[in-house]
């Protein structure tokens, strides 16, 4: 019988940014290298060199503007960019090289004043948290901030809040690069745990994709350190669910214990890495024990390889 769909919006104009998107996104469909987000249209070009990538790029375009004129869709020409090197793009800074901090979100933190008070912190933590995948020890630097945050706290800015707040500044400052993903190279995923946080690292050929951190709760602080390790794992897969799932991920880990949690039965571990260890059940997960920093810049190759946890005995 099908469903029934309004034909006017009786919440007023709130979802009206939704359908728009849904409509453009419809028209727009199958165009190659056209990227659409609300109202800026993205045409992008590939290829191994300059040329290549210019042709591809103004056959990209003329086939967008083709499908504007046959739907009737009006475009800005004052708004219009052309064959750019380097584009802002929904908060960062899109280039040859790779993805980068928008200058603009940058020049804010830098300017950004010292907080005075508990919402001047939660502000500031916003807008590092945004960057955060630009930034890998983004967790353990923000903590001292955190802490002001918690209910119940008093309000007192000391010196450790002060040097925190300016090494967070100095290191989102440093214009960090992201490698763009590229589905056909091998995903290696770095992971680690404190005493007080977990982080993870998307790397692809040496270099990162994406850094992810967050910090433990109370109750997490009081698991065996092997535990805390076993949960960056799960952590860092989860949270790059998008490239992890459906391929085999070389995850890094300068944990030792953990090669033989992933090679015992499942039955035989205890309860509380089971349950982690059944989370990475729906992961292709080949973990390799990398020393120290001394990992940092190892091929994961090099490592000596591990089962599958589909390959897992139970």
């Amino acid at each position: 019988m099908g469903r029934y769909r309004w034909l006017r919006m009786p919440m007023g104009i709130s979802p009206a940014p939704e359908i728009f998107q849904r409509k453009l996104n419809q028209a727009m469909e199958g165009l190659p290298g056209v990227k659409i987000i609300a109202d800026d249209i993205l045409i992008v070009g590939e290829g191994d060199n300059d040329e290549a990538v210019t042709l591809d790029h103004d056959k990209n375009l003329k086939m967008l503007l083709d499908r504007c004129r046959k739907l009737n869709i009006k475009l800005n020409s004052e708004k219009l960019q052309l064959r750019l090197k380097e584009v802002p793009y929904i908060g960062h800074l899109l280039t040859s090289e790779g993805l980068k901090v928008d200058p603009g979100k940058v020049t804010a933190i830098k300017q950004m004043p010292r907080p005075t008070d508990v919402q001047g912190v939660q502000c500031f933590l916003g807008m590092v948290n945004y960057l955060a995948k630009f930034c890998s020890p983004a967790t353990e630097l923000c903590e001292p901030l955190r802490q002001l945050t918690h209910k119940d706290s008093l309000w007192e800015w000391s010196e450790r809040h002060e040097q925190a707040f300016n090494k967070i500044r100095d290191t989102i400052a440093q214009n960090p690069v992201l490698k763009y993903y590229n589905p056909t190279e091998q995903l290696v995923l770095r992971c680690d745990a404190s005493e007080s946080g977990l982080g993870a690292a998307l790397m692809q050929g040496g270099q990162p994709i994406a850094y992810a951190s967050r910090a433990l709760t109370e109750t997490e602080k009081g698991y065996a350190q092997i535990e805390k390790e076993l949960l960056a794992v799960v952590f860092g897969m989860e949270r790059f669910h998008q490239f992890t799932y459906g391929r085999t991920v070389a995850v890094q880990s300068d944990h030792k214990p953990l090669e033989s949690i992933m090679t015992k039965p499942l039955l035989s571990t205890p309860k509380r890495l089971q349950r982690m260890l059944m989370r990475l059940q729906n992961y292709e997960v080949s973990l390799r024990y990398v020393p120290g920093k001394r990992g940092a810049g190892r091929h994961p190759e090099q490592g000596v390889p591990h089962r599958t946890r589909q390959q897992r005995p139970c």
